[in-house]
């Protein structure tokens, strides 16, 4: 199993992909990447732009491949709300109350700093859509809403889809205490309704992956191998690198696609697991704690904070510059995350002294 160690280090492998990658994907040249929408030629111009600068490689990885951090913060979320709740009886009102408490104030803060970056520092007109905007933001609906997940900043589409998936955990775990049989039964369903209604929503703009629905394999693949208490470090040379194929498949074909959320799980744990006990760095082991505990607050405030850097680079020539900024914008992300962490703190201790 994944002790309590294991997971912040996780969280903070994975929160330094995603900042990466924020960064990384919007730095000429601009490929894009498979991660809402499935498109084979995508991973064509990935590879052609790779193999002819292979001395950027780093930026072409994470800008591709960056994405799938996320999935490793949801199937932690499914791994450790299960580990919590799996013997204990809960109120919905309570948990929900608890999870909202956990994550919504640093959301706020979040949006409030995208407001005042847009309409007070750069003078966008303030106006009814940006008012429409930042409520539909707010009541966390805007990834059901075609082209409005992404209006204010584009991570912020993770909190709507996070809370969807409490809720969907609340539900679950209720008739799952006894075995892990009804949590395949979900994981095999919800996988039959992403291949048999993926397409049709891409059609009309709206991803399942923006939502509840194509992130609950990965949610609910959690909750199955903390259930079931699953050793990582047996996973098999062969069927690790089996995963391997069948992942890199799912950059060239939609089905595959499907389940690569999945297997980029089963891909970066196992690995973690086998190497963590190589590195011998006490500083980059509590580098990495301290990452994890902070990445909430990472996650909250990167993609907002990546502008004046774009700014800079625009006006630089140097194909090494990006690099550069990369490292000062990682700096300058660590430094706001604090600020914003020592915030919240302050004003929750006054409006919820209990909080956990």
């Amino acid at each position: 199993m994944l002790t309590k160690k294991d997971t912040l280090i996780l969280k903070g492998l994975s929160i330094l992909i995603i900042v990466l990658h924020n960064f990384m994907h919007r730095i000429k040249p601009v490929f894009g990447e498979n991660e809402f929408y499935f498109d084979a030629q995508t991973f064509v111009n990935y590879y052609s732009s790779f193999i002819s600068n292979p001395q950027h490689f780093i930026q072409y990885f994470f800008s591709y491949f960056g994405h799938y951090g996320v999935q490793i913060f949801i199937f932690l979320s499914g791994y450790g709300l299960l580990l919590s709740y799996d013997d204990k009886e809960i109120s919905f009102f309570n948990f929900i109350k608890k999870r909202l408490i956990k994550i919504y104030p640093v959301f706020i803060i979040a949006v409030l700093m995208v407001v005042v970056f847009k309409y007070i520092v750069l003078k966008i007109p303030f106006n009814s859509e940006a008012t429409n905007n930042i409520l539909i933001t707010l009541s966390l609906i805007s990834n059901w809403i075609p082209e409005k997940w992404y209006v204010l900043s584009g991570p912020f589409w993770f909190y709507s889809m996070i809370v969807q998936l409490y809720i969907l955990f609340y539900l679950i775990v209720q008739w799952t205490k006894k075995s892990t049989k009804p949590l395949w039964l979900i994981l095999v369903l919800s996988y039959m309704i992403i291949f048999i209604s993926g397409v049709y929503f891409e059609s009309i703009k709206i991803s399942l992956y923006l939502n509840f629905m194509g992130n609950l394999p990965v949610f609910v693949l959690g909750m199955i191998l903390a259930k079931s208490k699953f050793n990582f470090t047996k996973t098999s040379v062969f069927v690790w690198l089996l995963f391997v194929l069948v992942f890199i498949l799912g950059q060239l074909n939609n089905y595959f696609w499907y389940i690569s959320q999945a297997l980029v799980v089963m891909i970066f744990i196992p690995l973690y697991v086998w190497l963590k006990s190589y590195v011998d760095s006490l500083k980059l082991k509590n580098f990495l704690l301290f990452t994890g505990q902070l990445s909430m607050y990472l996650f909250a405030v990167n993609g907002l904070l990546r502008a004046p850097w774009f700014y800079l680079l625009s006006k630089l020539e140097s194909q090494w510059y990006p690099y550069l900024l990369a490292i000062a914008h990682f700096i300058f992300v660590y430094i706001v995350a604090l600020i914003v962490r020592m915030f919240e703190q302050f004003i929750i201790s006054y409006l919820i002294p209990e909080r956990n």
